[in-house]
C-alpha cells in the first residue's frame, strides 16, 4: 500500500513538474516573440544613430582597408589603361589635347579616375590602397542602416543582428573582394547608389505624413544616383530599374507621381552636374555626347553608325537567357575574364519567382482578416520596391552588358532582400533571423575569389625615366595596338601630346573623318618633333604597316629604351618621313598580324648603332624573326581537359618548375604560327584557367615555348611541348 501511494505521489510530481514547464516554456516563447515582433508604434520614431552604428562605421572602413593591405597592389589591365591616365589627363592637359591613348576608353567620364590619379600619384601604395578599401567599406556601413530601415519593427539588438549578417554577405562577394583597394569603380560608384536607395527607403519609412520632407530626399537621391550615373555609365541599368520602380516604393497614392517627377529632375541635375561638361566636351569635338557609344542614335560622322558594345559575355542561347544566374553556381567565365563563383544571383532569382507565385496565391485566397498575418507582411511595400530593382537591374544588365562586374550593386544587396522575403513568408522573426543567417554563411561559402592582377606593393610602381630627347615637351608621341600602355604618359612632360593611331576601336582606314582629324593634330609636329612609343618588339610589325597612313615610318637605330625597375616598359623611336599608301582604305591590322614578328629590324638596328649607353639610353639586347629556344628540365605544362568543346568547357594551363608569376605563351595551332598570349597572371599554384567561348578558333593547339612577361630578352623561350585540341 505504501509503495503505490508513493509511485502515485511521483506520478503527481512528474506531472506538475511538467505543466510547470510548458507554462515556463509558453511564457520564454511569447516573451521572445514580444522582444522580436514588434509593432512599428512600438519603436521610437526619434530615434537617434545609437553609438553602434559609430562602431560599425568605424570597424567597416578599418577592416575594409586592413583586408584591401592583405591583398595586394592594384595592377590590372583597367588601371594601367585608363584608371591612372584618365585621370591625370583631366587635371593636368586641356580636354582633348590627347588623342585616345587610353583606347575607347579615353572616352569615358575622367571624374572618378581624377581621384584615382591623386592617389597612385602622390601617396605610398600602401596608403592608396588603404584608403581606396576604407571607402569601398562604406558599402557595409550603408547595408547596416538600409537594414535598420527596413526591420524598423525588430527591436534594436535584433535589428543589428540581421543588419550585420546581411551587410557582411552582401560585402564578401565575388566583386567585393576583387575591387577592395582596387580602381575598378564598380564598388565605388555603389556607395552613391546605395545612399540613394537608403534615401526612398526612409521616405517610404514615414508613411508618405512629411510630403516635403520625403520630397527633399527623393530629390537628394535623384541627385546621387544621377551622379552615380554620371560617373559610370553601366549605373544605366539601376537607373532605369529604380525610375519604374519609384511608385511602388511610396505609401502616398495620391503623391506617387509628383513625387517620382521629383527624384527624375534630382537624378537629371545630378547627372548634368558630373558629366556636362565632358558630355559638352565630346559633342564638340565628335558630335556625340557618348562617342563612340550608342552612335547609332547620334550619328556621328567621326564614328560607325552603331551601338558600340561588348557583346563577349551575353547570353549564347535560351537556356543561358532563362537561367544564367544559375550557370554563376559553379566555376565559370560565362560573364567575367576570370574564373568566378557566387550563388546569390540565383537565389534572388529564385526568391522573385517565389514572390511573384506568393503574390498570385494572395489574390486568389486574401487573408486580410488576420491581424498577425497583416503585422508580419506590413514591409511588402518595400519588398515589391527591392523586387522590382533588382528584377529590372538584372534584366537590363543581361541584355546590355552581362559583365559579372556590373552587378555590383544586385552583389551587395541580394542577402538584404532574401531576408526581406523571408519576412514576407514566416510570421516567426526568429525563423527569418535563422533562416537569414544559414544562406547568408552558403552565400559566403560559395564565394570565388578572382584576381585581375594583384602583386607586393611598390612605391614608385607607374613611374619610369624617359629617354633624353629634345624638346620632348612639345613633341607628339604616337601610340599603337591594344596593350595597356597609357600608363606611362604621366612620366613624360606634360606638354607632350599623345595620339593612339591604331587601338582597340580604330584602325587606318577605318573612319576617314576621325584619320584627318588625327592628321590635322599631328600636322604642327613634322617628322622632327614626333615619337613613336613601342611597349614591346612586337608591336614592330604593327607599326611598319600603320604609320605610313600618317606619311611616318620608323627611323632605324633610333629607339631608346623607358626605363623602369619593376617591368619591360617599352622604347620611344623616331620617325622618318614616308610615302602614304594609295589604297583609300586598309583591312584592320589585327592583334594577330600585329605581334605576329617576334623582334623587329629597327630594334636590331639599334642594337648596332653607335648612341651612348647612358643609364637613360639602354639599348634593347639583339633579336631576330626567329623565336630562340632554351631547355629547361625542371619546366612542363600540363593542360586539362586535351579535348576541349567550344561555348562549354574551361581548360586548365597548370605549370610546374615555373619561377615567374606573368608568363607569355607560343603555340601554333593546326600548325600555323601564332601570335604570343601575353600577360597571363597565373595563380599561386601557377595556374591559369581560361573558358573556352564559341568563338575560339577550333583545331590542334600545340604550345611550344612559355616565358616571362617582365624579361626583356623577348625573343628568349622556355621551350615546351604540350598538344591539345578545340572542337
Amino acid at each position: 500500500m505504501k509503495l503505490a501511494q508513493l509511485q502515485q505521489v511521483i506520478r503527481q510530481a512528474r506531472s506538475a513538474v511538467r505543466q510547470d514547464l510548458e507554462i515556463k516554456l509558453a511564457q520564454l516563447k511569447s516573451a521572445a516573440r514580444r522582444v522580436l515582433v514588434t509593432a512599428e508604434a512600438d519603436a521610437p520614431e526619434g530615434e537617434k544613430p545609437a553609438a553602434f552604428r559609430w562602431i560599425v562605421l568605424f570597424l567597416s572602413l578599418a577592416i575594409s582597408a586592413g583586408i584591401a593591405l592583405r591583398l595586394g597592389q592594384d595592377i590590372s589591365w583597367d588601371v594601367k589603361n585608363y584608371h591612372y591616365y584618365s585621370g591625370y589627363a583631366f587635371l593636368n592637359k586641356p580636354l582633348g589635347y590627347d588623342f585616345a591613348p587610353a583606347q575607347v576608353q579615353s572616352f569615358f567620364n575622367p571624374l572618378l579616375h581624377a581621384s584615382t590619379y591623386l592617389m597612385l600619384e602622390y601617396l605610398p601604395a600602401k596608403a592608396a590602397a588603404a584608403l581606396v578599401g576604407a571607402l569601398q567599406g562604406l558599402n557595409f556601413y550603408l547595408l547596416f542602416l538600409i537594414c535598420q530601415v527596413l526591420f524598423r519593427r525588430w527591436k534594436r539588438p535584433y535589428r543589428y543582428l540581421i543588419g550585420l549578417g546581411n551587410a557582411a554577405a552582401g560585402y564578401y562577394g565575388t566583386i567585393g573582394i576583387m575591387e577592395l583597394g582596387a580602381t575598378f569603380g564598380d564598388t565605388l560608384v555603389s556607395i552613391l547608389v546605395l545612399a540613394g536607395l537608403l534615401l526612398v527607403f526612409r521616405c517610404r519609412s514615414n508613411g508618405g505624413t512629411e510630403a516635403q520632407k520625403c520630397a527633399r530626399m527623393l530629390a537628394a537621391s535623384g541627385v546621387i544616383i544621377g551622379v552615380a550615373f554620371a560617373l559610370k555609365l553601366t549605373v544605366i541599368i539601376h537607373v532605369v530599374a529604380i525610375a519604374v520602380a519609384m511608385p511602388f516604393a511610396l505609401r502616398a497614392t495620391r503623391r506617387r507621381i509628383r513625387l517620382t517627377l521629383v527624384f527624375c529632375a534630382g537624378l537629371a541635375v545630378g547627372f548634368c552636374a558630373a558629366y556636362g561638361i565632358w558630355g559638352l566636351h565630346l559633342y564638340r569635338e565628335y558630335q556625340n555626347p557618348l562617342f563612340p557609344y550608342m552612335n547609332n542614335v547620334f550619328r556621328s560622322p567621326y564614328y560607325d553608325l552603331e551601338n558600340t558594345m561588348d557583346a563577349r559575355f551575353l547570353p549564347r542561347n535560351w537556356r543561358e537567357t532563362l537561367f544564367y544566374p544559375f550557370y554563376f553556381t559553379r566555376k565559370n567565365q560565362l560573364a567575367s575574364e576570370a574564373q568566378f563563383r557566387d550563388i546569390r544571383l540565383a537565389l534572388g532569382y529564385a526568391a522573385v519567382v517565389l514572390l511573384a507565385g506568393t503574390a498570385f496565391y494572395r489574390r486568389i485566397r486574401p487573408r486580410r482578416g488576420d491581424p498577425d498575418y497583416a503585422a508580419s507582411h506590413a514591409s511588402d511595400g518595400s519588398l515589391l520596391f527591392l523586387s522590382l530593382f533588382l528584377a529590372i537591374s538584372y534584366i537590363a544588365w543581361q541584355q546590355v552588358f552581362s559583365i559579372y562586374r556590373y552587378v555590383a550593386v544586385l552583389e551587395l544587396l541580394v542577402p538584404t532582400f532574401l531576408a526581406l522575403a523571408l519576412n514576407a513568408w514566416f510570421r516567426s522573426r526568429t525563423v527569418t533571423l535563422a533562416l537569414s543567417v544559414i544562406l547568408n554563411l552558403a552565400i559566403a561559402g560559395s564565394v570565388m575569389r578572382i584576381d585581375y592582377g594583384r602583386q607586393p606593393f611598390k612605391d614608385g610602381f607607374w613611374k619610369v625615366r624617359i629617354p633624353r630627347v629634345e624638346e620632348l615637351d612639345k613633341s607628339a608621341v604616337l601610340m599603337l595596338g591594344e596593350e595597356a600602355t597609357s600608363f606611362v604618359v604621366p612620366s613624360f612632360p606634360d606638354g607632350t601630346r599623345f595620339v593612339r593611331v591604331s587601338s582597340n576601336f580604330l584602325y587606318p582606314g577605318r573612319n576617314a573623318n576621325l584619320e584627318q582629324k588625327i592628321t590635322e593634330m599631328l600636322a604642327p609636329y613634322g617628322t622632327s618633333r614626333t615619337l613613336v612609343y613601342l611597349s614591346g618588339a612586337e608591336e614592330t610589325d604593327l607599326a611598319r604597316r600603320t604609320l605610313p597612313y600618317y606619311g611616318f615610318q620608323l627611323e632605324e637605330g633610333s629607339c631608346r629604351e623607358l626605363i623602369s625597375p619593376f617591368y619591360a616598359a617599352g622604347y620611344l623611336c623616331r620617325v622618318a618621313a614616308a610615302p602614304k599608301p594609295k589604297a583609300t582604305a586598309a583591312a584592320p591590322p589585327t592583334a594577330e598580324a600585329a605581334e605576329r614578328a617576334q623582334a623587329a629590324s629597327s630594334l636590331q638596328a639599334s642594337r648596332a648603332a653607335s648612341a651612348p649607353k647612358g643609364p637613360e639610353s639602354r639599348e634593347p639586347p639583339e633579336s631576330s624573326t626567329t623565336p630562340r629556344f632554351v631547355q629547361s628540365a625542371g619546366v612542363r605544362l600540363e593542360i586539362t581537359p586535351v579535348e576541349a568543346v567550344a561555348g562549354e568547357d574551361t581548360v586548365e594551363y597548370r605549370f610546374f618548375g615555373l619561377k615567374a608569376r606573368v608568363v607569355d605563351l607560343l603555340f601554333t595551332v593546326d600548325g600555323k604560327p601564332m601570335p604570343p598570349v601575353r600577360n597571363w597572371y597565373l595563380s599561386a599554384e601557377h595556374v591559369e584557367r581560361v573558358f573556352v567561348d564559341s568563338a575560339t578558333r577550333k583545331g590542334v593547339y600545340h604550345i611550344i615555348g612559355v616565358r616571362d612577361s617582365h624579361s626583356t630578352d623577348w625573343n628568349t623561350w622556355i621551350r615546351l611541348d604540350v598538344t591539345a585540341r578545340i572542337k
